[in-house]
């Protein structure tokens, strides 16, 4: 998670909370139900935090792409060598 965009920490923190106040009966077998669906959703909706910026960052990095071909489109011999491939 080194992509942090402001007002990330608070949301982080906040299913930080929910991990850790289930963590304590995770060693013993007492885990609920409810407490279990509590902390999976929490685990989910930060992967969800993190894959989301990762395919932020992604199609941005598509978008240059796009760009640098769209310039380059009057590059001459290296605009068909990449049209070919």
């Amino acid at each position: 998670m080194s992509r942090q965009k402001p007002g990330f920490e608070p949301v982080f923190f906040s299913y930080f909370q929910e991990i850790v106040s289930i963590y304590l009966v995770l060693s013993p077998p007492n885990l609920t139900p409810a407490q279990s669906n509590r902390v999976c959703n929490a685990l989910d909706l930060l992967q969800l935090k993190y894959l989301a910026e990762e395919m932020q960052a992604i199609s941005k990095g598509l978008e240059k792409v796009v760009q640098e071909l769209s310039a380059s489109e009057n590059d001459g011999l290296v605009q068909r060598t990449f049209t070919r491939h």
